[in-house]
């Protein structure tokens, strides 16, 4: 059973609170704001904190004070806001809640999200805990590097897919030991590919959270591709609904269907994708067609539905990682540059090698040899 500490920074009746939560699922502890507090919290050895924001002065500085501690470090806290609250929520985030629900509070709501932190703050530590697996490409140097890459490649799908249809290829290297970049797919049968790119603002625990959030709902909803519009509407009520935690995301959602001879793509204030003839020179940008995810209740967004024009096609979605730096650290790459010099090359490379090639030349562009931020890549021939 999960261990969850309520604290409670004053005197506060929090009956409503503690009968919200399952108590077949959680181990609820109350501690309140008295003495040793920190350590009080600490001793109940807590794998989630849902910490009550009451009327009452200096609330930021308690936040600081439990996510700074050591054994409480990557334990998640999750804010409750009420009327009465001294603290607005913003500043609650930025001192580090890793969300934040309000009052009047819905049971079910709170114990999902108390529930997801958990089994990913789990799932988190049992990966910081193996001797990580060398990887292909890294962003620097350096054990934490390595370890943020396992992590985020337990969450993934494998680096590739070979059917009598498709052939793709998928890359991802955090800039940090966490990063927000998420990309998955599924072959729902022969001749349908359904396909996710994300990439949520920030960086750390919570940006992490987010992206296994945006994993979630691919896995509960993979069907819904078919209509990447809907699909994506539905992933930024999801995200709506995670909490106030003041992340967006950017996400593309494509499902290409041979039967239909189309492919159906929406994209969500994300980079734009390419899809190249590689039996001649023609190349199309899809562009965003609609906002970031997590920003608007109201959300619409366009669909695009391009017929299979060409007899082999390669569509390739990538981060802002893989282009947005300084040469030299004098002048920023230019994506058009990228586009026409090295994206439109060596596409008789299998789209694995092609990868590969993509990420080499855009480290030797860097000049130093290190990205700037996480980088996510992804290729599919078909």
């Amino acid at each position: 059973m999960a261990r969850v500490v309520v604290f409670d920074p004053g005197d506060n009746d929090l009956e409503f609170l503690t009968r919200a939560l399952d108590t077949e699922r959680f181990n609820v502890q109350l501690v309140r704001g008295g003495g040793d507090f920190v350590r009080n919290i600490a001793d109940c050895d807590p794998e989630c904190v849902i910490l009550f924001l009451d009327g009452q002065a200096e609330l930021a500085e308690r936040i600081r004070s439990i996510t700074g501690a050591g054994s409480l470090r990557e334990v998640p806290l999750l804010a409750i806001h009420g009327p009465e609250s001294a603290l607005q929520p913003v500043e609650a985030v930025s001192s580090g809640a890793l969300q934040i629900l309000h009052t009047p509070i819905e049971a079910n709501l709170l114990n999902a999200n108390v529930g997801s932190m958990i089994r990913y703050r789990q799932q988190l530590q049992g990966m910081l805990q193996r001797e990580p697996a060398a990887p292909a490409h890294t962003n620097g140097n350096g054990e934490e590097l390595r370890k943020g890459q396992e992590v985020l490649h337990s969450m993934l799908p494998p680096r590739g897919l070979s059917s009598e249809h498709f052939e793709l290829a998928s890359r991802l290297i955090p800039g940090g030991r966490l990063c927000g970049d998420y990309q998955d797919y599924r072959l729902l049968d022969g001749k349908r590919l359904a396909i996710l790119q994300a990439d949520v603002s920030g960086n750390g625990f919570v940006t992490a959270m987010v992206a296994s959030r945006i994993k979630a709902w691919f896995d509960d909803n993979i069907e819904m591709t078919a209509e990447p519009d809907r699909f994506l509407a539905g992933l930024n009520r999801s995200l709506l609904n995670f909490g106030d935690h003041y992340q967006i995301a950017t996400a593309v959602c494509a499902m290409i269907n041979l039967d239909e001879g189309l492919m159906h793509i929406a994209n969500a204030g994300h980079r734009t994708s390419y899809w190249q003839n590689l039996d001649g020179t023609e190349l199309q940008e899809l562009p965003s067609s609609g906002p970031a995810l997590g920003m608007f209740e109201r959300y619409e967004i366009d669909r695009a539905d391009l017929p299979l024009q060409w007899k082999r096609s390669r569509l390739v979605l990538f981060t802002d990682g893989l282009v947005e730096f300084k040469q030299d650290g004098r002048r920023w790459m230019s994506e058009d540059f990228f586009r026409d010099e090295v994206l439109r090359t060596r596409l008789e490379l299998p789209v694995s090698e092609y990868c590969d090639m993509l990420l080499e030349r855009s480290l030797e562009l860097t000049g130093d040899g290190a990205w700037r931020d996480d980088v996510s890549l992804l290729g599919v021939d078909f």
